[in-house]
């Protein structure tokens, strides 16, 4: 049993680097630890079974002693083991029925003890605590059997040496029993100690696998977080096209604006240009205002020197005088037509200016409505571009909140994997302060098999004298199938703590590997945070440098804007002034035309009337004096008849 146990301790002691390497090691010293714990069961079911024998002998002894000397021996009490008699056939106390596994693989693979001292403390079938209570009831019964062997009759002297043998094994017997019952306590409290042990593992085998599921949850969170990554990262390169085709719009938008730019220069150019001739044409109308001003003064003028013409023809009243002043006015006449046609002309030339002024106009305001609706497009396209800009903001704004939550749900993974760590190695430092604790118990069990093996062994030698074959016999059947059972459940027990112990192991190797798994994962994260952020500083700054863009686009179409409103307001102030001097004109061309017409008709009046009137005389000499007296008087029927049957030639007055 000690080279035995030496083998155990030497197998359970060696220690590996970590958990995992470490639950590998005993699980491959697994067939040799089952060895040692099997050939331990059978020397411990040999011991059981010597113990039965003596204590057999021991009641079959007392049997005979109280048959000899039924006076002297006092009945053995009822809580004395040989109560029975042949009553109650003598019989091996039972092995315990484990409820537990008499030793854990977890406890080989944390502190190396590989059998409990539990197997060692269960009942007997009643049969240690009767004999632990016997013990004063033992003592009284060597006594009056010392009395009896001392004092007895003549006819008991001869089985002295019998009563004196049985005194000494009864003395022996009650002293291994003593020794037997404190042992017991021993293993007692030493069983208490390991089931302590066993319930702190069994709690550390609860917190793995809390961890476990912890761990499980964890990974759940990182897939959906990783899910949640990737979508996030397909709605941001869906961002980015929409971004990269807005700017794209933008830069097609910028150049019509630059084109729209580059006609309204051309159109403002164009208007500077109208200007110029409007104004151009304001001094040529203001020169041909003084030329008739000037017309005016000559008329006036020659409408002086025409009466004073008058009135030197009245006072001179020669014919040849008279009809050289008929060629001069004529030829005044001529020349006042003349210069009425280039009036005329010149009329109708301003005309055909205004008229093309107001062509120029009209297609000043068409062009002025085209780049209107070009800016009022640009405005709508600008308006879309801001909404999509809003858009592109709204989405980035929750790309920013869908990233930080899976920041905080990524520092809450770590936070768990970082407890999960901690947890695991609060464990293994628990373990490895169990271990030295274990090991004590391990050493006071091998000490405590030590004397029960001396004790058994002594009793051995003290009650083999004393066995009962039948007994024996019997009750090695029962024992062996009481321990095939026993061997039955302790394989089943086995198995399952086998599979335990690989379940267990596969398990470390998954949480290591989900540990590695997990790390990686943060630091891929990390990097894609990283990645995301950087591309993130780079679309605010294109947003930022097309939202100026689009202020100095707007502020430049404010600027058109403005310009053309000052430029048609120019324009309407153009056409107002060219319809006033128009009209002007028309109303000075009519002013003029009455006035030459009237100037003209008195003028020929006045002339019809004098060669009338010289005629007249010149007919009638008498009556002169009536023509005189009615000079400023001339019926327009005579002068109509004169002028129709007069043979001079009539003049185109118009």
């Amino acid at each position: 049993m000690d080279s035995k146990v030496k083998a155990m301790i030497k197998l359970l002691n060696e220690d590996a680097d970590s958990f995992a390497r470490r639950a590998e090691m005993y699980y491959k010293k697994r067939p040799e630890l089952m060895k040692l714990v099997e050939e331990f069961y059978r020397a411990y079911r040999a011991l059981a079974e010597r113990y039965d024998q003596a204590t057999g002998a021991l009641r079959q002894a007392h049997k005979s002693i109280s048959e000899a000397f039924p006076n002297q021996m006092p009945p053995m009490s009822d809580e004395s083991p040989s109560s029975s008699g042949q009553e109650v056939e003598p019989h091996t106390p039972d092995l315990p029925t484990f409820t537990r596994l008499p030793f854990d693989l977890d406890d080989l693979q944390k502190d190396g003890v590989g059998v409990s001292p539990q197997q060692f403390t269960s009942k007997r079938n009643g049969t240690h605590p009767e004999e632990a209570s016997a013990l004063p009831n033992r003592k009284g019964f060597d006594v009056k059997v010392r009395k009896g062997l001392s004092f007895g009759s003549p006819e008991v002297k001869g089985c002295d040496a019998i009563s004196n043998e049985m005194v000494n094994l009864q003395q022996e017997i009650s002293r291994l029993l003593a020794e037997s019952n404190s042992m017991k306590q021993q293993i007692l409290s030493e069983s208490e100690r390991a089931n302590k042990a066993e319930n702190e593992i069994q709690v550390l085998k609860d917190t793995v696998l809390k961890l476990n599921s912890d761990k499980d949850t964890s990974l759940l969170q990182y897939n959906q977080s990783t899910e949640r990554l990737s979508t996030l990262e397909s709605e941001l390169s869906k961002a980015q096209d929409d971004l990269k085709k807005l700017t794209d719009e933008m830069a097609t938008e910028v150049q019509k604006l630059s084109s729209a730019e580059a006609r309204n220069s051309e159109i403002q150019s164009e208007l500077e240009a109208l200007d110029q001739k409007v104004k151009m044409q304001q001094e040529e109308l203001e020169q041909k205002q003084k030329e008739l001003k000037s017309f005016n003064l000559t008329f006036q003028e020659e409408q002086d020197k025409r009466l004073q013409a008058e009135s030197a023809l009245l006072s001179e009243g020669k014919e040849l005088a008279q009809c050289q002043e008929v060629q001069r006015l004529t030829m005044e006449i001529q020349m006042a037509n003349e210069k009425l046609n280039e009036l005329k002309q010149t009329k109708v030339n301003l005309e055909n200016a205004v008229s093309e002024l107001k062509k120029e106009v009209e297609s000043l305001t068409e062009q002025n409505r085209s780049s209107e609706l070009l800016i009022q497009e640009l405005r709508d396209e600008i308006n879309s571009l801001t909404d999509s800009r809003n858009e592109l903001q709204n989405e980035i704004q929750s790309l920013r909140s869908t990233i930080s939550q899976l920041n905080t749900e990524k520092d809450a993974a770590l936070f768990q994997h970082q407890q999960s760590v901690e947890r695991v190695s609060d464990l293994e430092s628990q373990l490895l302060k169990l271990q030295p604790e274990l090991e004590e118990i391990e050493q006071k069990v091998q000490m405590l098999m030590q004397d029960l093996e001396q004790k058994r062994q002594e009793a051995d030698n003290a009650h083999a004298q004393l066995q009962d074959e039948c007994n024996r016999h019997t009750q090695t059947e029962a024992d062996l199938h009481r321990f095939k059972n026993l061997h039955s459940q302790l394989e089943e027990e086995v198995i399952k703590l086998t599979e335990n112990l690989d379940r267990s192991t596969k398990g470390l190797e998954e949480l290591e590997n989900a540990k590695l798994d997990l790390e990686n994962t943060s630091r891929e994260l990390k990097s894609t945070i990283l990645d995301l952020n950087s591309e993130k500083d780079a679309v605010l700054l294109q947003q930022q440098q097309s939202l100026a863009k689009i202020s100095d686009l707007e502020l430049q179409l404010s600027k058109t804007q403005l310009e053309l409103k000052n430029s048609e307001q120019k324009m309407q102030l153009l056409e107002l002034e060219i319809t006033q001097k128009s009209e002007n004109m028309n109303s000075l061309t009519l002013n003029l035309k009455e006035e030459t017409e009237k100037k003209l008709t008195l003028k020929l009046n006045k002339f019809l009337f004098l060669h009338n009137r010289n005629l007249f005389a010149k007919l009638h000499p008498s009556s002169e004096k009536v023509a005189m007296h009615n000079q400023n008087y001339t019926p327009w029927s005579l002068v109509l008849k004169w002028y129709r049957f007069s043979p001079w030639p009539r003049f185109n007055l118009l």
